[in-house]
C-alpha cells in the first residue's frame, strides 16, 4: 500500500471512530469480503464490496470523512470494474465534500466530448500560479488530491484532470497525440479564471500521465515547467503494461470500452506517431524527469532517454524508489519545491 493510500485509510479510520452512523455501516459489512491483500476476489465478492461501499457512502456525514471515503471508494470501484451507481455516488460525495469558493469543477465541451477537472486554490485573494496534474492508469482525478495538497501548501493552485477515457471526461481515448492536444481546451478555460495567473502554468504527470504532460508541453507554450514522475513516454513497439496485471488490466480495458473501444484480449494499439521522444526537442520549458531505481527497468531507460532529448531537462533517480517514487515522500516534496521555483521566476523569453 502506498503512503497516499495509507493516509486515506488513516483518515477514514479516524472518521469511523467519530461518526456513529458510519461505524454502524462498517459493522454490517460481511466477513466474506474482509480478506488479506493476496486474496483473489471473486465476482460476487467484488459486487459485495461495491454494494457495501454504497451503504457507507450514504451514511457518511462529516466533510473530512466524506472526502477520505469518496477517494477510497472511487479507487476500489475502478479495481472492481464498477463504473455504475456506486462509482457515481463516490464522485458526488467527493464533490459535496470539497466544492466551494476555493474548489471549483471545470467542465469544458469540445468537439470530441467533455473534459472535466477540479480547480483548487490554496486561499483567497490574489492571482495564483497553476499546476496541472495528470493521473496515471488506472486512476482518476480523486486519486491525485493528496498530490495537489502538497502544491497548495506552497501557495500554488492546481487543476486535477480526468484524462481522456477516465472519470467523468467523455473525450474518447485514442492513445494518440490527439489525447494530449485536446487538453489545450481545459488549459484555456483554467487560464481565463480571474484567480489564475495565466503566465505561470506548470504541469506534473505520473506514469502515463507524464506522457500527456510531455505531449502537451511540446504543443503549448503556455506551460512554463513540467515534472514527469516515472513517465512512460513511449509505448510504440513496447509492452503495453509492465506494472499491473489481472484486475488492473481489465480496468484499463473497461476505460477503453467507456471511450468507445471494445475491450478485447488484445491491447489497444498506440498510434505510431504517439512517442513523446519524437517531440521532446520541441519542449522549451524546464523539465524535471523523476524515476525510482527499483521500478521496472523500462521506466529508468525511458527517463534517461527523454531527459537526453529535452533541451532543458534534469534527471533525478531516487535510490530505492518504486514506481512514482511514492515510497519516498521527499521525491514529491522536492518536485513541488522545484515547480514553485520555476513558476516563481521571471517569464522566460521564447
Amino acid at each position: 500500500m502506498t503512503w497516499r493510500s495509507l493516509t486515506i485509510c488513516r483518515s477514514l479510520e479516524v472518521a469511523i471512530a467519530r461518526d456513529a452512523a458510519l461505524r454502524r455501516a462498517v459493522q454490517k459489512f460481511s466477513w466474506a469480503s474482509k480478506r488479506s491483500g493476496t486474496h483473489r476476489y471473486t465476482a460476487d465478492e467484488r459486487e459485495a464490496i461495491v454494494n457495501h461501499l454504497g451503504n457507507m457512502l450514504s451514511a457518511v456525514r462529516r466533510p473530512k470523512a466524506a472526502r477520505a471515503l469518496a477517494q477510497l471508494a472511487s479507487r476500489i470501484c475502478v479495481v472492481c470494474l464498477h463504473t455504475g451507481e456506486v462509482y457515481q455516488a463516490s464522485i458526488r460525495l467527493y464533490e459535496q465534500a470539497v466544492l466551494g469558493d476555493d474548489v471549483q469543477k471545470i467542465v469544458v465541451d469540445t468537439e470530441r466530448g467533455k473534459l472535466v477537472g477540479i480547480l483548487e486554490f490554496p486561499g483567497i485573494g490574489r492571482s495564483y500560479s497553476l499546476v496541472i496534474i495528470c493521473h496515471g492508469v488506472p486512476s482518476g482525478r480523486e486519486a491525485m488530491s493528496l498530490v495537489a495538497s502538497r502544491f497548495h501548501a506552497r501557495g500554488l493552485a492546481t487543476l486535477v484532470l480526468d484524462l481522456p477515457g477516465y472519470g467523468e471526461t467523455t473525450v474518447a481515448l485514442t492513445q494518440s497525440a490527439a489525447d494530449a492536444e485536446i487538453l489545450k481546451h481545459i488549459v484555456t478555460a483554467a487560464c481565463k479564471h480571474e484567480r489564475v495567473d495565466a503566465s505561470s502554468v506548470g504541469i506534473i504527470g505520473y506514469s502515463d500521465g507524464a506522457w500527456h504532460a510531455a505531449e502537451l508541453c511540446a504543443r503549448d507554450e503556455r506551460i512554463r515547467a513540467m515534472v514527469g514522475m516515472s513517465g512512460r513516454y513511449s509505448k510504440v513497439g513496447g509492452p503495453e503494461n509492465v506494472i499491473v496485471s489481472g484486475p488492473a488490466d481489465e480496468a484499463f480495458r473497461m476505460a477503453r470500452w467507456k471511450a468507445g473501444a471494445r475491450p478485447t484480449p488484445d491491447f489497444f494499439p498506440w498510434d505510431p506517431d504517439s512517442s513523446a521522444f519524437d517531440v521532446a526537442h520541441q519542449i522549451r520549458c524546464p523539465v524535471l524527469v523523476v524515476a525510482g531505481s527499483d521500478e521496472p527497468d523500462i521506466f529508468l531507460r525511458q527517463a534517461e532517454q527523454f531527459a537526453s532529448l529535452v533541451p532543458r531537462a534534469a534527471l533525478k533517480v531516487w535510490r530505492g524508489g518504486g514506481h512514482g517514487a511514492r515510497n519516498i515522500p521527499d521525491a514529491l516534496e522536492q518536485a513541488v519545491d522545484w515547480m514553485k521555483e520555476q513558476l516563481g521566476s521571471p517569464h522566460p523569453h521564447r
